[in-house]
Formats: structure tokens, sequence, C-alpha cells
């Protein structure tokens, strides 16, 4: 990681956040929804977006290969998703937050019975 004392820092929170939860497959993007926010608050200093992703992406992937709750096979799944869903979905979830992205509207307009 670039920058070993925000990667450390965020580590910790993330730690703490999830320590009493289960983290599997089903409930990482919740889980995620709920990290964002704690590397928000971590990194006070104004730093790119892609850095501030990038830190939350592999402090993840740290704390998944740190979790004695996992066996490889569950990590391994897991981590997948992390590489390859994730980064998309923290993407529209920043677009959605600074409304940059119109859910409401999108989904009206795709869904024109409801």
């Amino acid at each position: 990681m670039e920058d070993d004392k925000n990667a450390k820092a965020v580590y910790d929170e993330i730690k703490k956040s999830i320590e009493n939860k289960t983290l599997s497959a089903s409930n990482l993007i919740v889980i995620v929804t709920e990290l964002i926010p704690i590397v928000e608050k971590v990194i006070k200093h104004d730093r790119p977006g892609q850095y501030k992703k990038k830190l939350l992406l592999d402090v993840l992937e740290m704390v998944i290969n740190d979790s004695p709750k996992l066996d490889k096979n569950e990590k391994d799944n897991i981590l997948v998703i992390v590489n390859t869903i994730i980064p998309p979905a923290v993407d529209a979830m920043i677009a959605i937050a600074r409304g940059r992205l119109n859910i409401g509207k999108k989904i009206k307009n795709n869904f024109k019975c409801c």
C-alpha cells in the first residue's frame, strides 16, 4: 500500500467495524457501504477518490485474508467478488451519494408499470 499510515488506520477501523459480522459473498455489498464512510473519516486530507477506493479494496482484501473465521475456499470466493464486483459497485455508490446518478429516475424509466 502506498501510504502505510493510512492503510493501518483504515485497517484498524474496518476490523473494529466488522468484528461481530460474518463476512460472506452475500453480505459484502452491505459491508462495503458501511466501510466507505470509514475511509472518508480516516483520510481527512485531500486525496483523490481513486486513492481512497484502492485503499478500501486493499484493506478489505487484507481483512479477508486475515480472518480466522473464513476457510481458504470462502476467502477465495469473497476475494473474487472484491476484485470484480466491488470496484464498480463503489463507483456507483459514490455517484449516487454525490447526485450524479439518479436511481429513482432510472428505475422509473425502466419500470413504467410501477
